[in-house]
């Protein structure tokens, strides 16, 4: 799957890509994207509750 999307977006096969699944629960909604790691950036947190 992921090297037809890399083709789909002029990346070489091999190149990084970035996946992203999410899930929302208001109005449930669904959804998987890639994007091409070389015009993107990642930047993450996590909290936990305490």
């Amino acid at each position: 799957m992921f090297a037809a999307v890399a083709a789909e977006r002029d990346e070489p096969v091999g190149a990084a890509l970035l996946a992203a699944q999410r899930t929302t629960y208001y109005q449930v909604k669904y959804g998987t994207h890639v994007y091409r790691a070389s015009r993107y950036t990642l930047d993450m947190s996590l909290r936990g509750e305490t």
